[in-house]
């Protein structure tokens, strides 16, 4: 069985800088920027490495306004953007003991040990849709960051594949 939920109540920003603006993005976050395909968490905030040189970081909504003021302060002058996606991006949580063989249904990654594990993240299509996938933990569960737009499409497919399993 698998179960798919929405999370609501997240704020997401995105944050692409050059290498030398990287300190000062890392004292504004508490924590170091994470390689690409990894995750760091620090006090509540999940950060992403989307690529080498973009990042989106998770945090609670409430947060979100001081997050971006504070950030675009600390790199103003340099090469960086702070941009608020949480309008435009959705967050589905899959877990279960169905859940991988949905997903590979339509994900063309390994997603079990040692590829990909706990606080891992990878950017890829499931179905037809581009999703930033997170391990949150070892059951495993997994997060799926969505367009907004595509968030019910995406929830059809994964009731679509649950009901031909």
């Amino acid at each position: 069985m698998a179960e798919v939920s929405v999370r609501n109540g997240l704020g997401k920003l995105s944050l692409r800088l050059r290498a030398a603006a990287r300190p000062a993005a890392e004292q504004i976050l508490g924590a170091s920027l994470p390689s690409p395909g990894r995750t760091a968490t620090v006090g509540g905030r999940t950060i992403f490495a989307v690529s080498p040189t973009e990042w989106m970081i998770v945090l609670p909504i409430a947060e979100t306004s001081d997050a971006v003021g504070a950030l675009q302060a600390s790199l103003a002058g340099q090469e960086a953007a702070v941009i608020d996606i949480s309008c435009n991006t959705a967050v589905l949580e899959v877990s279960g003991t169905a859940m991988l063989n949905m997903l590979y249904r339509g994900c063309a990654i390994e997603l079990e040990p040692p590829a990909f594990a706990t606080g891992d993240c990878a950017t890829t299509k499931i179905g037809r849709i581009t999703t930033l996938l997170h391990q949150l933990n070892d059951v495993p569960t997994f997060d799926l960051y969505v367009p907004r737009s595509l968030r019910r499409s995406l929830l059809c497919w994964l009731q679509d594949i649950a009901v031909l399993r």
